[in-house]
C-alpha cells in the first residue's frame, strides 16, 4: 500500500514538472489575458544583438528600459524575432526590472513587435 501512494505521489511531481517547463504561451496569461509588463517603442537596437531599447509606456515601467533577450525568451506564434527601431513591442519580463537609468530587464516572453 505504500509503494502504491509513494509511486502515486512520484507520478503527480513528475507530471507537475514537466508541465511547468514547457513553454506555450498560456503561463504568460492572467485570466486568460497576456499582460504584458513592458510595452512601448524600439528607440534602439544593439546591433551585437542580444538588447533592445524601449520607452517604456507602462503605468509602473514608465520611461527607458534595455530588454535583453535570449535563447531562453518566449515568443508568441506569429512574433517577428527580429527588431527595428519604431517597432511596437510588448514584452513579458522575468526577475524583476532593475532600477537604473534606463532600467534593466530580461524578457520572458515577447507577446508583440510590429512595425508601426
Amino acid at each position: 500500500m505504500k509503494k502504491a501512494i509513494i509511486f502515486i505521489i512520484v507520478l503527480i511531481l513528475s507530471v507537475s514538472l514537466i508541465a511547468c517547463g514547457a513553454k506555450g504561451g498560456d503561463e504568460f496569461k492572467k485570466d486568460g489575458e497576456v499582460v504584458p509588463e513592458v510595452p512601448g517603442i524600439v528607440q534602439e537596437v544593439n546591433p551585437m544583438g542580444g538588447t533592445v531599447l524601449v520607452d517604456s509606456t507602462a503605468e509602473y515601467v514608465s520611461g527607458l528600459i534595455w530588454v535583453s533577450i535570449d535563447e531562453d525568451t518566449y515568443f508568441f506564434e506569429g512574433v517577428s524575432e527580429e527588431f527595428f527601431v519604431g517597432n511596437y513591442v510588448e514584452f513579458v519580463v522575468k526577475g524583476g526590472i532593475m532600477e537604473s537609468y534606463p532600467m534593466q530587464g530580461y524578457a520572458d516572453a515577447v507577446y508583440r513587435n510590429e512595425a508601426r
